[in-house]
């Protein structure tokens, strides 16, 4: 299904006069990665799953569909990103004691320090996030991962 939605997507800066809201891939859309617009039943936990060069593609063009209410579900699905650091890999360690939700913009959240700066592709933004250095342990260990609380 993936597959078939991301080879199905059409250039988004031009319109399709018989289909242009892309209506088929609208309902894949809402079936893949969630309907956040009208509610209902979803594959998008099995979706989480996907190979990854299954599903980068797919959420490259979803997020390039023309109707807003399609890509809403595919924004929601992949971008809960939150960074997380510990530095203390043993049972006690809890991970969500450090994160920050990823941001759009350049800025601070929590401790982390955040900078974007444009993609190529208009549809992505690049971000570098520092940890500061008052996060490493005294046996001087630091580990940082990227975690989404939602699905991708």
């Amino acid at each position: 299904m993936l597959t078939s939605f991301t080879a199905n997507a059409t250039d988004p800066d031009v319109i399709v006069w018989n289909d242009p809201l892309q209506a088929s891939n609208s309902m894949l859309s809402f079936a893949l990665f969630g309907d956040t617009v009208y509610g209902g039943n979803d594959i998008s936990a099995y979706t989480t799953n996907a190979s990854k060069s299954l599903l980068y593609p797919a959420v490259k063009a979803g997020l390039k569909q023309p109707d807003s209410y399609p890509r809403q579900g595919v924004s929601d699905f992949a971008f809960a990103l939150k960074v997380q650091s510990t530095n203390d890999l043993g049972p006690a360690n809890t991970w969500a004691g450090s994160e920050a939700v990823v941001p759009d913009v350049d800025g601070t959240v929590g401790s982390v320090s955040f900078d974007t700066t444009p993609d190529a592709d208009p549809a992505f933004v690049n971000v570098r996030a520092e940890i500061p250095a008052s996060a490493v342990s005294s046996a001087g260990k630091l580990f940082g991962r990227l975690y989404s609380s939602g699905e991708c």
